[in-house]
């Protein structure tokens, strides 16, 4: 501990008591009572103890995502590791375009729509949304795995935290995802992709369409509501 670096003790004191101090103040907190900031890119946000490794996901402002726009590719790695079979997910992309082509829905579609084609794989999500909450991205395994994901709408005050499980999720939020198609994440060269990414091409343009002037082949999940 530096010269300049006060000791603070945090004894008898409310966890509001933290909103009063500048950010330089909380970092010096964090350090002295054993939390530090996950490396980038990790599914973790913050390690504990160096032994728990924590994914924050605030409700502050808007719900976060359940999983950012990520190409077919992508998802295929999340299966992949998790031993889950792809070709149900094409099956429910390849709905989505049926009725969005046809008019029957937008871009967005909610699961509590009974035109939803993904409201009857509650189950299958499970272990792929696990991967993407807990253990890494479309792009690979994260450098740092998630113990558990906190989810809360104010960190100074415990009342609004909950620590999720990936079936705590499916389970609680199934019926207010919202899923969608889309060209936020797709490749920016698509449909001529650098040399390095020549291997993900036939993956990527399975889910991929020509839609208002922009190839949108990547799909978002999020939830209408805080995700537990």
């Amino acid at each position: 501990m530096g010269p300049n670096c006060r000791k603070w003790d945090l004894e008898n004191k409310e966890p509001n008591w933290l909103t009063g101090l500048s950010n330089g103040q909380l970092a010096q907190i964090a350090t002295q009572h054993g939390v530090r900031k996950a490396p980038l890119r990790c599914k973790a946000d913050i390690i504990v103890n160096e032994t728990l490794a924590i994914s924050l996901k605030s409700h502050r402002k808007a719900n976060p995502a359940v999983v950012n726009h990520t190409t077919r590719y992508g998802w295929e790695q999340a299966c992949q590791h998790m031993r889950a079979e792809i070709e149900p997910l094409d099956e429910a992309v390849e709905r989505y375009w049926l009725l969005r082509e046809s008019g029957m829905i937008a871009e967005d579609v909610k699961n509590k729509s009974p035109q939803s084609p993904f409201r009857d794989y509650k189950e299958y999500f499970v272990p792929v949304i696990e991967y993407f909450l807990f253990y890494g991205t479309g792009t690979g395994l994260s450098q740092v795995s998630a113990s558990t994901v906190l989810s809360f709408s104010d960190p100074t005050s415990p009342e609004t935290w909950s620590f999720l499980r990936p079936s705590d999720v499916v389970s609680e939020a199934w019926p207010h995802l919202v899923f969608s198609v889309r060209n936020k994440g797709m490749p920016t060269s698509f449909p001529d992709l650098r040399k390095n990414d020549l291997h993900k091409k036939y993956s990527i343009e399975k889910w991929t369409r020509l839609c208002d002037g922009e190839y949108k082949g990547a799909l978002h999940v999020r939830s209408e509501r805080k995700l537990c």
